[in-house]
């Protein structure tokens, strides 16, 4: 049961960092322009088209550092879907311990100079491990909670042999005595 409660905690805790301490930041950049969110720094090195099975993509390579150091390497992309005429945005996703950095590369443009840019937006969500670890931990505390005999439903209980019943004895009359 304390398993459980913790797992509820760590849960809230991590909704709480996530919702009040996130950060977002949206840009159109063109090849080399950079994005800051939450302490990155994002470079937009390349944007390149790529063919799947059934789709056609754009693919881009975003450089991430923080305080001058390269942290990781995102490669965000957005599919077009001919036979559906659906456009769909892949993330890329940068894991620094319990937290992440979601990249997402938006639709081509074209700046005033005519040069193309493309929509860059960038999330940065604190502690969002925790969302998904408090509800693993809570399953966790119901199997051990499933462990003590007691607490389990549909076990049944052994019954105590119950003694035979004994004829009960009737108490038999003492016969008056007759007055004198």
């Amino acid at each position: 049961m304390t398993l459980a409660h913790l797992g509820l905690g760590i849960f809230v805790l991590g909704a709480c960092f996530e919702l009040g301490w996130r950060g977002e930041a949206a840009e159109a950049l063109p090849l080399g322009g950079s994005l800051d969110v939450a302490g990155y720094h994002l470079v937009l090195e390349t944007v390149g088209p790529r063919e799947g099975p059934n789709y056609e993509s754009e693919r881009a390579l975003i450089q991430v550092s923080k305080a001058g150091k390269p942290i990781c390497t995102g490669e965000p992309d957005r599919r077009f879907y001919p036979a559906g005429g659906q456009t769909v945005s892949g993330i890329a996703l940068c894991y620094r311990g319990a937290s992440h950095l979601y990249m997402v590369l938006g639709e081509r443009r074209k700046a005033p100079d005519g040069t193309p840019v493309w929509l860059i937006r960038a999330y940065w969500n604190p502690w969002a491990s925790l969302i998904f670890l408090g509800p693993v931990i809570m399953a966790l505390g119901g199997l051990t909670s499933l462990s003590d005999r007691r607490m389990r439903l549909g076990v049944a209980r052994k019954r105590q042999p119950q003694p035979e019943p004994q004829p009960k004895e009737t108490p038999q009359e003492k016969p008056r005595e007759l007055p004198a």
